[in-house]
């Protein structure tokens, strides 16, 4: 599976993307992933890099994290690269599309290699 992910137009670069089955509570169930490219563009992995999601249902969670926190009242311009670890940083959607139990995204993936429409958050 691919897709595009923008932020109010722009690209979001370095987002960590991945898909969680509707109806499974298992937490061992494996779930799809990806990281956008500078581009926005992702290509998501189950097994194997590049190999897409198996058919079903699927939450989207999406997670976009900057630099460490300055106290700034301001949020920085998207990052211009993975800045690794989640703590102390800024959440440029502030949560919105990290918890998949509050899924506001979802996809169908279908058997067949699935290329969704582009996503334009706020």
């Amino acid at each position: 599976m691919k897709g595009r992910i923008l932020a109010r137009g722009q690209p979001a670069s370095h987002a960590k993307v991945f898909l969680v089955p509707l109806g499974v509570d298992d937490v061992d169930t494996l779930r799809p992933r990806g990281t956008t490219a500078q581009d926005g563009t992702f290509t998501l992995s189950t097994y194997e890099p590049g190999d897409g999601a198996p058919a079903g249902e699927y939450a989207v969670g999406i997670a976009w994290r900057g630099p460490q926190k300055s106290g700034a009242a301001e949020e920085p311009p998207p990052p211009e690269k993975d800045y690794g670890k989640e703590e102390g940083r800024i959440d440029f959607f502030k949560g919105r599309y990290k918890d998949p139990r509050k899924p506001g995204l979802q996809v169908n993936v279908k058997a067949e290699p699935t290329t969704l429409d582009e996503i334009d958050l706020k």
